[in-house]
C-alpha cells in the first residue's frame, strides 16, 4: 500500500508552532499546512516478501491460484509484528506464479492489494530467494502469533525453509536479451523470444528480420537447436544451425523465411480431418535407423505428373513385396523369372522365324505377323522386369496358389493337353515332349518349303517335289497351293499368287507350331514351382 516515511526534523519548512495555544492567523495556517505537507515522503508502491502461495489444502486465506500472502518490508507495522496481506495478480492473463521467499512490488487500489513485478537484485537470476527480508524477529525465526496466520515456513528454522510444496529450483540460465528483444522466460528453462536477426554482422541485409523462438529445455544463455531439448523457430531472415540428423540431408545455406521444429519426437495429429503437406520443391522423408510406414484404410496412390517413380536400391537396399497370408514360399522369385524367360523365348522364336521373311516381299506379311507375336512376349518380359517381380527372393513371402497362377503366363503349347497349370502331371509333360518332337519334324519340313517359296522367282519344280511326299497334307493352304501348281504355272504366276496372300494360312500355322517349342520345359518348371508351394 502507500508508504509514508517521516522526513528528518530539519527538512520541514516554517515554524514549529502547530500545536501551541496562540491564536491561529491566516499566515499561521499556511505555515502549518506547509509543515504537514512536507513531513512525510509518500510512496505509492512498496516491496513485499512472498510468505505463502496457493497450495492444495494450504492456507485458507488464499482462494484461487495466482493469489499470494505477503508482508511489506517497511509499512503495516503493529508494534513489532508485521501484518500479512493477500495479494492478487494485477493482470491475471499474463502471470508468473510467485514463489515463497521472493520480493515483489505491491500496490494498494481502494483497499485491494495487487502485485505487479519481481524485485531482483541480480538480473542474471531466473529464480531467487530472500527469506526474512520482512521479518521483525530476525532471520532465525519466522513465527506467526496466530495459528490462523500460519504460512508455509512458519515456526521453522531458515535452513528448513522451502519455496513451495514441491517447487525445486533447477537454476536455469537466464536468456541473453539482444537489442530490442522481448523475452518471456519461465522458471524451468522455457523461453519465448520475440526478436530479430539485426545483431548479424551483415546489418544492411537483415534489418527487417523478425523471429520468434520458443524453447522448452534451454541449455544456455542463447537458443541452440543441437543442445536445447525442444524448439520451434519462426524466422524471416537468418541462417539456422539445424541439428542432426537433418543437417546431413538438407543444406544450411538458406536464409529465407522458414519454420523449424526440433525435438526427440514430433507428432502431428489431425483428429477429424486432413493432414496436408505441400511444397513448391522437394518433400523429404528419411528414417536413419527405423522405418517409414505409410498406411491407409482405402488406398495409397502414387500419381507422378511429368515425373518418375524411382526405386533406387544401388547402395544395398531391397524392395520387399509382402503379401497376404497363404502358403509359405521362400523363393517366389521363380514366378517372375519364369515370366521373363517365357516372354523372351517368345520374342526370340518370333525373331528367328520372322526376320528372314522381311527381306522378301513375298513373305514380308508373314514375317511381320511373326514379329508382332514376338513383341507380345517382349512386353511380357518388360513387365516382369520393370515391376521387379524377380527380386522377391530376398524375403520369406506368402502367396496363394491362385495368386501364383494369376502371375504366370500360360504358353500356347499347353492348349489341349494342360488345363490347370497348378496340377501338371508327368503324363502331360510326356505328351508335350511327344508333341514337340512331332512339331519339330514338321517345322523342319516347313522351313524347306518356305525357303523354296521365298526365292525370287520361286522355284516351281522344287516346290512340287516337296509337296509330293505328303508331309504337308495337314497344313492349311497347301491344297490351294497344289491347285495352282497343277496348272503348270510359270514362276511369275506363282510369285503373284504368293504376293496376293495365297500362303497366309500356311505361314500362320507354321508360326503357331513354333510357339509350342519349349512348352515341355516350361511345364516342367511350373510343376516344380507348385510342388514347392505346397510343401
Amino acid at each position: 500500500m502507500a508508504w509514508h516515511k517521516p522526513k528528518p526534523a530539519d527538512s520541514g519548512g516554517g515554524e514549529n508552532t502547530s500545536f501551541d495555544n496562540e491564536i491561529l492567523t491566516r499566515e499561521g495556517l499556511k505555515t502549518i499546512s506547509k509543515q504537514l505537507a512536507s513531513a512525510d515522503e509518500f510512496n505509492e508502491l512498496e516491496v513485499f516478501e512472498v510468505m505463502d502461495i496457493y497450495r492444495d489444502e494450504g492456507n485458507p486465506k488464499i482462494s484461487s491460484p495466482g493469489e499470494v500472502i505477503g508482508r511489506y518490508l517497511h509499512s503495516e507495522i503493529d508494534d513489532s509484528v508485521k501484518d500479512l496481506f493477500t495479494f492478487k495478480p494485477l493482470n491475471s492473463n499474463i502471470l508468473q506464479q510467485p514463489i515463497v521467499g521472493e520480493l515483489w512490488l505491491g500496490i494498494n487500489l481502494e483497499g485491494r492489494r495487487y502485485y505487479i513485478g519481481q524485485v531482483n537484485e541480480d538480473v542474471n537470476d531466473v529464480n531467487f530467494e530472500q527469506f526474512n527480508e520482512s521479518s521483525p524477529g530476525g532471520k532465525e525465526n519466522n513465527d506467526t502469533p496466530k495459528a490462523s496466520d500460519a504460512v508455509l515456513n512458519s515456526n521453522k528454522n531458515v535452513e528448513d525453509y522451502t519455496q513451495g510444496n514441491y517447487f525445486e529450483d533447477t537454476n536455469p540460465t537466464k536468456l541473453i536479451p539482444f537489442e530490442g528483444d522481448t523475452i518471456i522466460q519461465g522458471r524451468f528453462g522455457n523461453t519465448i523470444r520475440l526478436g530479430s536477426n539485426q545483431e548479424d554482422l551483415e546489418k544492411d541485409e537483415y534489418v527487417d528480420s523478425p523471429n520468434i523462438k520458443i524453447v522448452a529445455g534451454t541449455s544456455g544463455a542463447e537458443e541452440n537447436l543441437e543442445t536445447d531439448l525442444s524448439s520451434l523457430y519462426l524466422t524471416t531472415g537468418e541462417y539456422v544451425d539445424y541439428s542432426e540428423p537433418s543437417l546431413a540431408f538438407i543444406e544450411r545455406d538458406y536464409d529465407l523465411p522458414q519454420l523449424v521444429g526440433d525435438s526427440d519426437r514430433i507428432v502431428l495429429n489431425a483428429k477429424s480431418d486432413v493432414v496436408a503437406v505441400f511444397a513448391q520443391k522437394d518433400i523429404r522423408l528419411n528414417s536413419i535407423d527405423g522405418d517409414v510406414l505409410i498406411q491407409a484404410k482405402d488406398k495409397i496412390e502414387f500419381k507422378p505428373e511429368s515425373s518418375q517413380i524411382i526405386n533406387n536400391i544401388l547402395n544395398g537396399g531391397m524392395i520387399l513385396n509382402k503379401t497376404k497370408d497363404g502358403i509359405p514360399f521362400p523363393k517366389l522369385d521363380i514366378v517372375g523369372f519364369l515370366k521373363q524367360v517365357t516372354g523372351i523365348q517368345k520374342m526370340f522364336q518370333a525373331m528367328i522365324v520372322g526376320i528372314p521373311k522381311l527381306s522378301n516381299p513375298v513373305t514380308l506379311p508373314s514375317g511381320v505377323k511373326d514379329i508382332v507375336k514376338g513383341l507380345k512376349g517382349a512386353q511380357q518380359f518388360v513387365d516382369a522386369t520393370i515391376n521387379l517381380e524377380f527380386l522377391s527372393q530376398y524375403i520369406m513371402e506368402t502367396k496363394t496358389i491362385e495368386e501364383i497362377k494369376a502371375v504366370l503366363p500360360i504358353p500356347a503349347g499347353f492348349g489341349g493337353i494342360i488345363d490347370d497349370i497348378a496340377n501338371i502331371t508327368d503324363e502331360q509333360i510326356k505328351k508335350l515332349e511327344e508333341l514337340e518332337k512331332s512339331i519339330g519334324e514338321q517345322i523342319q519340313k516347313a522351313t524347306e518349303l518356305q525357303n523354296s517359296l521365298s526365292q525370287l522367282p520361286p522355284d516351281v519344280g522344287n516346290v512340287k517335289n516337296l509337296l509330293d511326299d505328303g508331309s504337308f497334307d495337314s497344313f492349311d493352304g497347301v491344297a490351294d497351293l497344289r491347285s495352282v501348281l497343277g496348272d503348270n504355272p510359270s514362276d511369275e504366276e506363282l510369285e503373284r499368287y504368293i504376293s496376293n496372300g495365297g500362303l497366309s494360312s500356311f505361314e500362320n500355322q507354321v508360326s503357331n507350331l513354333n510357339s509350342v517349342v519349349g512348352s515341355a520345359d516350361t511345364a516342367r518348371s511350373y510343376k516344380n514351382l507348385f510342388k514347392a508351394a505346397r510343401s
